[in-house]
């Protein structure tokens, strides 16, 4: 949720990148540059994909 300080021009874009895909990079480089000119704030939120374990339900060797 945005909370606003009495300000309401705030704008929030999602864009997906892959930092692992340098083409997916330079989309982003040119969708900020054509869009905005420049950057003010980014938030990486990466996630890590793998196997899920439930340590509950693990059962070690006897």
């Amino acid at each position: 949720m945005l909370k606003t300080d009495g300000h309401s021009n705030y704008t929030i874009i999602f864009h997906q990148l892959d930092v692992t895909d340098i083409s997916s990079i330079v989309r982003l480089k040119d969708f900020i540059k054509d869009r905005f000119g420049k950057l003010d704030i980014l938030v990486n939120n990466a996630g890590v994909l793998g196997v899920l374990l439930d340590k509950d339900v693990i059962i070690s060797p006897q």
